[in-house]
């Protein structure tokens, strides 16, 4: 029989590779369903299949999906932050200086969330994008539901900032034009 602290840490262990796949699940879902292509939407549009109608359905309203998304990852990271800081407490305990450990856990949890919770899910998913973006879409879908007032409220919100921003008219110029208008002013100059 364990110890209670061991016990504790060993739950804390496993709570944390839990939120790390969760983690990696939705950055490899944003870089699936994000990448793919006009022809793979067409192709999941003619599957009879549930993950692929999900799959469509959710890329309806992007904006509300992205956001769905980020507030996941979000919400997800800060618990893996809260709880990477519990576990490295318990190893590091009173042995250094407070600013070194301070640093130790940055670097660390950096490094755990950058290389596992983004980098590896999104380099998978960008490389096998349909079949993330399959795998996946269950399980946006059902988080997806549980934020969906967040969502409508931060796209409503970025949506309304942006209006009273305005949007700068850009013109739609092409490369020739722009090409042309390079060899105007090299004209002009000399």
């Amino acid at each position: 029989n364990y110890p209670v602290a061991v016990q504790n840490v060993t739950f804390f262990v496993i709570l944390l590779l839990i939120l790390l796949f969760i983690s990696a699940m939705f950055s490899g879902a944003e870089a699936a369903f994000f990448s793919l292509s006009h022809k793979d939407l067409n192709m999941l549009k003619t599957r009879q299949n549930n993950n692929a109608r999900l799959i469509t359905n959710l890329l309806e309203r992007p904006k509300l999906l992205q956001a769905s998304i980020l507030i996941i990852n979000c919400v997800v990271n800060i618990f893996i932050i809260l709880i990477a800081n519990f576990l490295l407490d318990q190893i590091t305990g009173l042995m250094l200086n407070p600013v070194v450990i301070i640093i130790i856990k940055i670097i660390i949890i950096a490094v755990f969330l950058i290389l596992f919770g983004e980098i590896l899910p999104k380099v998978y998913a960008t490389q096998n994008t349909i079949r993330m973006a399959l795998l996946s879409a269950p399980v946006v879908h059902f988080f997806q539901k549980l934020v969906m007032p967040l969502s409508r409220f931060f796209v409503s919100s970025g949506e309304s900032i942006e209006k009273k921003l305005g949007k700068k008219k850009t013109g739609n110029l092409n490369i020739e034009q722009i090409d042309q208008a390079i060899e105007a002013a090299v004209d002009q100059s000399a």
